[in-house]
């Protein structure tokens, strides 16, 4: 009887212990289910966070590359508007030359007309004032004035103190008959009787000395 019962103990602690070991079983099937879900988990977790950090660096990098895109495009506009600026400052200066090439040409042309207007303003009035009666009477005043200039410097020659030539009245005629019909009569005083001999005839005088006597 005793080994009976302790064959029954035997089996309820053999069943026991087969529930211990289908707990256990249970428990590490349960811990690998949780392990694995865990590893799922944690590979989940992984990769979502790599999927955020990627995110987020993908999102600085869309930020960067649109203001990157920005500046590129004003970058694109403030050249567009200096070329403008560079093609409007080309036509005003070809406007400015084509101005001063024009300018230019006015010039030339005015200067010629005022060269050609003053020619033709000088020869006017030199011909008028050459009719005019203040030209003929300036022009009649320069030819007494000349006149009395060249008789009054043959006179002098004429009278020298110790002349060897005696000139007649009509050499002084012949030098200033070339001016017109002119009376001399005022200008030419009546020369001694000596005057009546001709021109280049010597005067019986003696020659005067290195003293001034004769």
């Amino acid at each position: 009887m005793q080994a009976q019962f302790g064959i029954s103990q035997l089996i309820l602690a053999n069943e026991r212990l087969l529930d211990d070991l289908g707990d256990r079983e249970t428990k590490i099937l349960k811990l690998e289910e949780q392990l694995k879900e865990g590893r799922e988990g944690f590979r989940q977790e992984l990769r979502d966070e790599i999927l955020k950090e990627h995110e987020a660096a993908l999102k600085v990098k869309d930020v960067e590359l649109q203001t990157a895109r920005e500046d590129l495009a004003k970058s694109a506009r403030e050249l567009e508007g200096v070329q403008q600026k560079v093609r409007e400052v080309s036509e005003r200066e070809k406007g400015l030359q084509d101005k001063v090439n024009e300018l230019e040409a006015r010039v030339v042309d005015l200067e010629a007309r005022r060269e050609l207007e003053l020619d033709e303003a000088r020869e006017d009035a030199r011909a008028s004032f050459f009719d005019s009666d203040e030209f003929k009477a300036v022009d009649e005043a320069k030819y007494q004035k000349l006149l009395r200039d060249t008789v009054a410097s043959i006179r002098h020659l004429f009278r020298r103190e110790h002349s060897y030539v005696v000139w007649d009245r009509n050499a002084v005629w012949d030098a200033v008959e070339f001016w017109g019909d002119h009376d001399v009569n005022s200008e030419v005083e009546t020369q001694p009787a000596a005057a009546a001999t001709t021109i280049g005839e010597e005067v019986n005088q003696p020659a005067p000395t290195e003293g001034g006597s004769s």
